[in-house]
């Protein structure tokens, strides 16, 4: 976690077994100030390798689930100063992808 005047960062690397893959899912997103906040995701252990997704954080968006090619991925969420953010994920572990589905009432 990386905490300054200017910004806020924090960065996380999740795995799971061989032969699976793991699936992000946003499950909630609330935030004082739309677009003050980023979400990326990374296919493997660090930034440096490839983006899967980016998502710019705003109140009543639905982000689509990002789903890794191999068994880890590494997720970075940047946020402005003085910006109050709550983002609430799932991490799926699995052999295949998992899908959203989404119903209109």
């Amino acid at each position: 976690m990386n905490f300054n005047i200017n910004n806020f960062c924090f960065v996380q690397y999740f795995f799971t077994k061989e032969n699976q893959l793991l699936t992000l899912k946003f499950l909630s997103v609330v935030t004082e100030r739309n677009e003050s906040a980023t979400v990326e995701v990374f296919d493997g252990t660090s930034a440096a390798d490839r983006l899967l997704a980016k998502y710019v954080v705003k109140n009543g968006t639905f982000a689509q689930s990002v789903t890794s090619t191999r068994n880890n991925i590494f997720i970075r969420f940047k946020a402005q100063p003085r910006t109050h953010t709550l983002v609430y994920m799932q991490l799926i572990s699995g052999h295949s992808t998992i899908f959203n589905f989404l119903f209109n009432k």
